[in-house]
């Protein structure tokens, strides 16, 4: 999801090579794209299937406090 967020439609990317690629960090591609994703219902449909960071798919290898930061899914709600 994060990729096609990104643009990236014909390869898929990991956080770590989406960043080197932007000269950013892998957590600040996450952070800079999170509010778009949960902004448009086609992406947000899938982020929300995870509701709490117990649910993160993979903890160990990306940033799931920064995925499940307290409070992100009421803000969207009240836009």
């Amino acid at each position: 999801m994060i990729n096609l967020a990104l643009g990236n439609i014909d390869e898929m990317f990991c956080l770590i090579c989406s960043g080197a690629d932007s000269g950013r960090s892998a957590e600040d591609v996450l952070t800079g794209i999170k509010d778009y994703v949960l902004s448009r219902p086609c992406f947000k449909k899938e982020w929300v299937k995870y509701p709490n960071v117990t649910f993160c798919p993979e903890p160990h290898r990306c940033f799931p406090e920064t995925c499940f930061a307290a409070g992100d899914l009421d803000e969207v709600e009240q836009k």
